[in-house]
């Protein structure tokens, strides 16, 4: 009965929690970005900014296709992959092996 209990309450706080910060990857932190980056809402974290030519009192729009961003000449990192869209290196998804379970 007292695990249940204990449960409950840590599962409502759970909720609370999300409710009460559900919004905080969508919005930057207050206060003026850090220079050369801008916010990245889908991942909730600053980017490193775009190099362009467009300047910097323009903002940009958010409905607007990103131009691809070239690799940079060398090898990846290891366990690394690049991201044209945004413009730097993410983690290598996990390679699978085949299934064992298949051979005879």
């Amino acid at each position: 009965m007292l695990i249940g209990g204990v449960l409950v309450v840590v599962a409502l706080g759970f909720v609370a929690n999300k409710i009460l910060t559900s919004d905080s990857q969508n919005n930057p932190p207050p206060g003026p970005a850090p220079p050369g980056k801008v916010w990245s809402s889908e991942h909730g974290h600053w980017h490193d900014a775009p190099v362009t030519s467009i300047p910097q009192s323009i903002p940009l729009n958010p409905q607007s296709p990103t131009v691809p961003v070239s690799e940079p000449p060398g090898p990846a990192p290891p366990g690394k992959v690049w991201s044209p869209e945004h413009g730097h290196w993410h983690n290598a998804p996990a390679e699978s092996t085949p299934s064992e379970s298949g051979k005879q």
